[in-house]
């Protein structure tokens, strides 16, 4: 393997590749291959769930791709030799999963650091087409909210949801939102499934190493399910000096109202027993 560039973090950053090379990118889990030819890009990628949380990059790739990677093809007139992977939050919200929740008293608030898996997305060109898009964790598919009513499909991942951001190390395959949550409710609020829209979160890469959502506020104001939403515009104040990496999937209001608390569809869901297939949504071609 000829190691022209490697180990040099970040990996969303545009590469230029040759007719006839490969660019292999690793992200935690994920394995990315993107071969250009000349008048078609290939891409394949592989999920290994035992990886460890490194980052890299390595152009050219002269290794053979693994045959178990799954290819796609994109035809072009001429295959521009421009290439970016852009980091990206998963297309349905993501319930939180703790094992010991928190229990939030009336007229209290807490506020926690909450760990997000990130997809990515191929861009080829300076029009940047969008080829593929792959989550580098696996996530399992639940529903949130009652079987008979209304509810949403939604992704449950067990979370790193801390109160002190030196708890959670900087990964560059994952995202760190600062979340607020008020209950202005009569009784206790339970922590155990709180229901985060992540499409509506945009991505910055921060000063401080991490990639950082804007800082959001879910506020309880009588019981039940329903919660205002704030977002904060921009990086939040721990990001330091920020760059701006992505949009939201979906731009809300800056204040709307959104069903949050309640629960999922069971604990063995919760704890990724619901999806077993390996092929979570957004693995594959994106239709632009």
């Amino acid at each position: 393997m000829n190691l022209a560039t490697v180990n040099e973090p970040p990996w969303w950053r545009p590469v230029e590749v040759a007719e006839g090379a490969t660019a292999f990118w690793r992200i935690g889990e994920l394995r990315l291959w993107a071969a250009r030819h000349a008048r078609e890009w290939r891409l394949a990628a592989l999920r290994d769930e035992q990886a460890d949380a490194a980052c890299e990059h390595v152009l050219p790739c002269e290794t053979a791709v693994p045959a178990a990677a799954e290819w796609t093809r994109h035809g072009f007139r001429q295959a521009p030799a421009r290439l970016r992977l852009q980091p990206a939050l998963p297309d349905r919200p993501v319930v939180l999963d703790a094992d010991i929740p928190f229990q939030l008293p009336p007229g209290e608030e807490l506020a926690v650091f909450v760990s997000l898996p990130l997809w990515v997305r191929a861009l080829a060109g300076a029009e940047e087409v969008p080829l593929l898009e792959a989550a580098v964790t696996r996530l399992s598919d639940t529903w949130f909210g009652p079987l008979a009513g209304e509810g949403e499909f939604c992704y449950a991942k067990g979370t790193s949801a801390r109160l002190d951001l030196a708890d959670i190390p900087p990964r560059l395959h994952r995202a760190v939102a600062p979340v607020r949550i008020r209950n202005g409710g009569g009784g206790p609020l339970s922590l155990a499934g709180i229901k985060l829209p992540v499409p509506f979160l945009s991505l910055y890469a921060g000063a401080d190493g991490h990639v950082w959502t804007e800082a959001l506020t879910l506020e309880r104001e009588q019981e039940g399910e329903l919660a205002t939403l704030e977002l904060e515009p921009g990086a939040p104040r721990e990001a330091g000096g920020a760059e701006d990496l992505a949009p939201p999937r979906v731009r809300p209001e800056r204040k709307t109202l959104v069903r949050a608390f309640g629960g999922l569809l069971d604990r063995a869901r919760r704890r990724g027993d619901g999806d077993r297939s390996g092929k979570p949504r957004g693995f594959g071609v994106v239709e632009p």
